[in-house]
């Protein structure tokens, strides 16, 4: 594992964390939801934008520096 994927990991899975964290403060099932189901936690970044526009940019930047250092973990 490289540092630059290792690094992208982490970014990415810190963007998921506190996009759950947020989900959490708004409702349990909001974020029991954005924790289990994927496309929940898309719909969630989406429809709360204004809340959720640093967890998309975290997780965005983590997933191309983990796709660009050859995504191997």
């Amino acid at each position: 594992m490289t540092l630059l994927s290792g690094v992208g990991a982490l970014l990415y899975v810190v963007g998921w964390l506190w996009t759950v964290v947020i989900a959490f403060k708004e409702s349990g099932g909001w974020a029991l939801a954005t924790l289990f189901i994927p496309i929940a936690w898309v719909y969630y970044l989406v429809s709360r934008w204004r809340d959720t526009w640093p967890c998309i940019i975290l997780a965005v930047v983590g997933a191309v520096m983990f796709f660009a250092a050859g995504g191997t973990l």
